[in-house]
């Protein structure tokens, strides 16, 4: 299988990767497309957490998809400052091939 994520904001999201992890398993997740309508500020992202304290409805970003959209992004800039390859073990979610990044 090859690890990979897409990211694209027009269509549906399907991720099959080491990278994402769900209580169903491994394999093809459909990630809900949330239209949002322009630019959410930060101060938007608290309203609606604070929201949805209140209501029991879900956040906009979800705990499970928040940490996981991130990912990615973070091991990328963690190669780009380190320039080298970097080895992510999922299921542990630590970097395996250099102990001082662990």
């Amino acid at each position: 299988m090859e690890n990979r994520a897409e990211v694209v904001r027009t269509e549906p999201v399907y991720a099959r990767s080491s990278l994402h992890r769900s209580k169903d398993g491994p394999g093809n997740k459909l990630i809900a497309p949330v239209k949002v309508e322009g630019f959410i500020r930060d101060a938007d992202h608290a309203r609606n957490f604070l929201d949805c304290l209140k209501s029991r409805k879900l956040c906009n970003c979800d705990i499970e998809t928040g940490p996981r959209s991130t990912t990615a992004t973070l091991l990328g800039n963690i190669t780009l400052r380190t320039k080298s390859y970097v080895e992510w073990d999922a299921v542990n979610e630590k970097i395996t091939n250099h102990p001082e990044l662990a």
